[in-house]
């Protein structure tokens, strides 16, 4: 269930800043192949749905890593930013956006 949240976060550099209207109130863990080799362990993200923006956006890459879906990151740093469906548009975002201090 996604509830209203109006959330930000940002890579390690700051050279990329990710805005949510609404997120889940839990995190989802990924255990596949991809996403192991991805984050080096398990992917923690949160469900973000679609209405997302982006500021420094010269720096976010977006690899696609299936037919289906796209991750993206800082081009900077490296900072894993997002993991996002293809066909509906629908974005999990790394745990950092659940963190205050973001």
């Amino acid at each position: 269930m996604l509830t209203q949240h109006n959330k930000q976060g940002n890579c390690l550099c700051g050279a990329t800043r990710i805005s949510v209207k609404t997120m889940s109130v839990n995190f989802g863990a990924c255990h596949c192949d991809m996403c192991l080799k991805w984050a080096g362990g398990p992917l923690l993200a949160v469900d973000c749905g679609s209405d997302v923006s982006f500021e420094g956006t010269e720096n976010i890459t977006a690899f696609s890593s299936s037919d289906w879906a796209e991750r993206g990151f800082c081009n900077k740093c490296g900072s894993h930013l997002f993991y996002r469906l293809k066909e509906n548009n629908q974005y999990f975002a790394n745990s950092n956006l659940k963190c205050n201090r973001c």
